[in-house]
């Protein structure tokens, strides 16, 4: 038994504390119970739960795979290809414009085209949203600035004011 003054242990028969000398009450049962409950308690630590950490992990490393697994689809090989004007097309719409008259083939060499007049040099951009094709003619020593709509890789659309020319890939 304790003392509930100095807190030193006692013998449980005594009536005085012999370290201080305060009274103990006399047949202070409460208090022996009480010493025997602290002596048999048992103390554990905290669990920290093992399984659930286990599952946090195994879940954040799922999405991860997911998310690098998208990246990897949407910009790795195979991807959708990026789009060039560079090769030779052919007129296929019912109007053409310059010398890419409906059954002509233009070529784009990345410098140089067929597509207004005969020795052209033009720029291909995109400018916000929309692509852009300029030619400037030598022989008339004008720049003409056309809006082209890309359908798809083989297939593009050249519009000057409402008139479209229509292109379909040959190589």
């Amino acid at each position: 038994m304790y003392c509930m003054k100095c807190g030193k242990q006692i013998e449980d028969t005594a009536k005085f504390c012999n370290y201080c000398g305060s009274a103990i009450k006399n047949g202070n049962q409460d208090d022996q119970n009480l010493s025997r409950k602290c002596e048999n308690t048992v103390h554990r630590p905290v669990d920290s739960n093992p399984q659930g950490k286990i599952a946090m992990f195994v879940i954040v490393g799922l999405l991860a795979c997911i998310i690098i697994g998208c990246i990897f689809q949407n910009l790795g090989p195979g991807s959708e290809k990026k789009f060039a004007i560079e090769g030779s097309w052919k007129s296929v719409g019912d109007y053409g414009f310059g010398q890419a008259q409906p059954g002509a083939i233009v070529v784009f060499d990345g410098t140089n085209c067929n597509f207004f007049s005969p020795n052209d040099t033009y720029a291909f951009y995109k400018e916000n949203v929309e692509w852009r094709l300029d030619c400037t003619s030598m022989l008339l020593s004008d720049t003409m600035s056309f809006r082209v709509e890309v359908i798809d890789y083989d297939n593009i659309d050249i519009y000057s004011d409402s008139y479209v020319t229509k292109l379909k890939r040959v190589n």
